[in-house]
């Protein structure tokens, strides 16, 4: 039976390709220097962006499967953020970021409600 080395190499490829979205993600949640609270929703935003991006091209098809359930478990992590007040307080108090996530990625509705209850405490 004849080995096809070559597709086995593009398939690893590829997953060596995506590695530095997720690596990148991990190093915004951890440093010695600061605190990183504030980049934990920009950095799942980053992540979704990049996944989901591969899971619809059909040069990952291979990894559809993995990458939608990659892409859902985000989502889910990104949502129960919502629960907690310590991240919206964490990205507004940073003098970089402000409310300029909450802005664009929020919407109108949900970027006030933020405001409110950030002075609110």
């Amino acid at each position: 039976m004849p080995v096809r080395w070559s597709s086995t190499y593009v398939m690893l490829n590829r997953v060596e390709k995506m590695k530095p979205h997720a690596d990148n993600v991990q190093q915004s949640f951890s440093s010695d220097k600061g605190s990183t609270l504030q980049l934990a929703l920009p950095a799942l935003k980053a992540l979704h962006k990049a996944w989901m991006s591969h899971s619809e091209s059909s040069k990952y098809e291979p990894f559809h499967t993995a990458l939608n359930a990659a892409v859902e478990k985000i989502c889910g992590y990104y949502e129960r953020t919502a629960d907690n007040d310590a991240y919206i307080m964490a990205m507004l108090l940073d003098p970089s970021q402000k409310d300029s996530h909450i802005k664009h990625f929020w919407g109108k509705e949900t970027h006030i409600d933020a405001l409110r209850e950030a002075e609110r405490m």
